[in-house]
């Protein structure tokens, strides 16, 4: 079981070690060499040295080193392992503290600690500097002239580097986002920031002061934060579901004759597309069907409240005892593996089987155990976090609020009451997939259509959806299929005429 360089006191990433806690579970082994004790576990809290002891005391496995030979079971045997274990942890820690105070040291004297420099440097092994990258600092000088000198915004700076080619900071493509993060280190200046305050760098600097002030002058922005303009936006609640990019708020607005400004209609977008990045998206959501849809089903758990709260408890409650009892047919299964694997050497021994049947029932078996021992550990880990942080309470009172406020909320205190019962969204063309913060009929994650698809029937290519030509046949689910239905007050609102998706929740 070889984690290679992996640190030992990282238990949780080694992939060997959790292999071979899961073998020891599965009484596989009776005895584990190592060349320190040390190396099975070094955390600084003994906590992974404990429930590694408490493991192999359980199971009769001992430890040997090539100092001395280890049983979990002995009384001083236990007490040599503890000290071993206690000794490692002093040298971590003490360890820890001197690779900080001198990472502080160098910082405080604007040293480059490693790691990938900043945009537009490369580092310099022999003065221990970051120097000018030749073409990446030229990109730099022409962001903060754009932006200081001729006051370009930030999304012309994006075009410009999007139309000629300039290397990106990650090798992706460029985005507002970036050149924002670029004009505000102050690295370009000769500076780097050590805990608040602006130090001197071991840099050359790209730009003066003065350009650098500047630019911090162009980012000032009005007092107060700009509140999303759709209710799930925000965190990254909403994902697209065919690129996994983050969903934000795409809108138009339409004028009269007159030349006065109408109504401004507001969708949901996948932020993939305008990056670039290849999406099989067709459509962008108008906010009304998928927050229609949102609000529809937290309105039909509001009239079924208590029967959907008894069911979320007798959920919780049957999975205290249901998955231990899969817990033990799994290891049932991996025993049997085991056994299975000594018969098939027993017969190898003589002279049923040859080497080559050996080995290839042998390669089978391995991969069943790997199998059944990923599922213990993935039913191991959904035991220990059975229930979540489900408060029964706090799912009332968040159902209660919702019920109370919805007809005569503004859209700010839709968002506050949506917040807390939703926790995230992915959406498709025609469905979306809701993940509520608790449990419902089992499962968090919930999938519904959404009302507004426009045709019911195959389209042909050529046909326009949204803003897309179809190159091939597509089909969508028509509004047949759901039972419309509408709320007072808000819900009046056109924003938020809602066709509610039809859903057996009670």
């Amino acid at each position: 079981y070889d984690d290679g360089v992996i640190s030992g006191s990282e238990v949780e990433t080694r992939r060997e070690m959790v292999r071979l806690i899961s073998d020891i579970q599965a009484g596989r082994i009776k005895i584990v060499l190592c060349i320190e004790f040390s190396r099975l576990s070094r955390d600084d809290s003994m906590g992974d040295s404990l429930n590694f002891l408490n493991l192999c005391a359980e199971k009769a496995v001992k430890i040997a080193t090539p100092e001395r030979l280890l049983d979990p079971t002995d009384t001083a045997s236990w007490f040599l392992a503890l000290m071993e274990g206690g000794f490692s942890a002093v040298e971590i820690k003490t360890l820890k503290k001197r690779i900080r105070e001198g990472q502080q040291v160098a910082r405080s004297k604007g040293r480059w600690l490693g790691g990938i420099p900043p945009y537009g440097y490369r580092y310099n092994r022999d003065t221990r500097m970051l120097v000018a990258h030749p073409e990446n600092a030229k990109n730099i000088r022409t962001i903060f002239h754009e932006r200081v000198v001729n006051g370009t915004s930030v999304d012309s700076i994006v075009k410009t580097a999007r139309n000629h080619g300039w290397a990106t900071p990650r090798g992706g493509v460029w985005v507002s986002c970036t050149i924002h993060r670029l004009l505000r280190n102050p690295v370009y200046s000769g500076f780097v920031k050590f805990q608040g305050k602006l130090v001197p760098a071991a840099a050359e600097t790209l730009i003066d002061q003065a350009t650098w002030n500047a630019a911090q002058s162009c980012r000032v922005r009005p007092p107060g934060r700009r509140q999303p303009a759709l209710m799930l936006t925000g965190r990254g609640r909403v994902r697209c579901g065919y690129c996994g990019s983050n969903v934000n708020c795409a809108s138009s607005t339409w004028y009269r004759k007159d030349g006065t400004k109408g109504n401004t209609h507001r969708y949901y977008h996948c932020y993939g597309r305008h990056l670039g990045v290849p999406c099989r998206t067709l459509r962008t959501i108008p906010n009304w069907e998928l927050e229609g849809v949102v609000l529809g089903v937290l309105a039909a758990i509001c009239e079924h409240r208590n029967e959907i709260l008894d069911g979320i408890q007798a959920y919780l409650t049957s999975l205290q005892g249901a998955l231990p009892e899969q817990r033990k047919s799994l290891e049932a299964q991996l025993r049997a593996v085991i056994a299975a694997e000594d018969k098939l050497l027993r017969a190898y021994e003589a002279g049923a089987i040859s080497l080559e049947q050996l080995k290839a029932r042998n390669e089978a078996n391995r991969q069943q155990s790997e199998a059944t021992q990923k599922d213990i550990m993935a039913l191991d880990l959904r035991i220990a976090r059975q229930g979540g942080d489900f408060s029964r309470a706090r799912l009332e009172e968040g159902l209660d609020r919702f019920r109370e406020k919805l007809e005569d909320a503004s859209f700010e205190e839709l968002r506050e009451l949506v917040d807390p019962l939703v926790s995230g969204v992915t959406l498709f063309n025609e469905k979306a997939e809701v993940t509520f913060s608790f449990p419902l009929d089992g499962e968090a994650k919930h999938e519904f259509s959404l009302p507004g698809t426009s045709v019911a029937d195959d389209l042909a290519p050529g046909s326009v959806v949204g803003r897309r030509v179809l190159t091939k046949k597509a089909r969508f689910p028509g509004t047949a299929e759901l039972n419309r239905l509408t709320l007072g007050g808000v819900l009046a609102d056109p924003r938020y005429k809602v066709a509610f998706a039809r859903a057996s929740l009670s």
